[in-house]
């Protein structure tokens, strides 16, 4: 029988992600994030709760896109009547669009097929507020992992790499094309073998044909 969709109120999701404990990574992972950025630092210290801190992020990201970056800022709110350039988004004006966009969609849900709670909502900076005061959340290192790398781009700590041409030959020649003789074959053989089984399910009475 098909598993029906959950239907959770968002105080509910939340319920159940502040009895999430996280890992001692995450935890550390946590630390060197705020500790890094002073300014994130403080407000999700000094917010008494996960509203209060996306509400200040928002207005402390508004105001630096606001200064000096008008076309991220228009882009980060839509406002663009022209296609996207990127080469006018610099590397952290980008970072700043995202936490601006994180922001933006904070709370709200998506169906997830994944996992047992079949809602998930987003919303980065509650885990973050939930891990520093709490412990709590259910924030894995990967998404520490993440934020780091991404404040770290903001605050222009971590620069962008371009591969050249060389690097991005060698990794397309990690794997396979699908073109090589190879594949063919190896395509062939499983088209063979897919269409046997399917013929003895057929003969044993299992399926009928269409």
């Amino acid at each position: 029988m098909q598993m029906q969709l959950l239907s959770y109120s968002r105080m509910e999701i939340r319920n159940k992600i502040n009895k999430i404990n996280i890992p001692p990574l995450s935890y550390k992972l946590c630390k060197q994030l705020l500790a890094e950025n002073p300014v994130l630092g403080g407000i999700i210290s000094n917010s008494n709760s996960p509203e209060e801190a996306n509400r200040r992020l928002m207005t402390m990201i508004r105001e630096w896109l606001a200064e000096g970056h008008e076309y991220a800022l228009a882009f980060a709110e839509r406002r663009l009547t022209r296609p996207v350039e990127p080469d006018k988004l610099k590397w952290d004006e980008i970072a700043a669009v995202r936490i601006f966009d994180y922001l933006t969609n904070a709370g709200r849900e998506y169906e997830n097929l994944n996992k047992r709670i079949k809602v998930s909502v987003n919303d980065p900076f509650v885990l973050v507020w939930l891990a520093w005061h709490n412990r709590k959340g259910g924030g894995r290192p990967e998404f520490f992992y993440d934020m780091n790398h991404l404040f770290r781009q903001f605050s222009g700590r971590e620069k962008r790499t371009i591969p050249d041409k060389s690097k991005i030959t060698e990794w397309m020649q990690r794997y396979p094309a699908g073109t090589e003789a190879a594949m063919v074959r190896n395509r062939a053989v499983n088209r063979e073998r897919i269409i046997s089984l399917l013929a003895d399910i057929i003969d044993k009475g299992e399926q009928s044909t269409p």
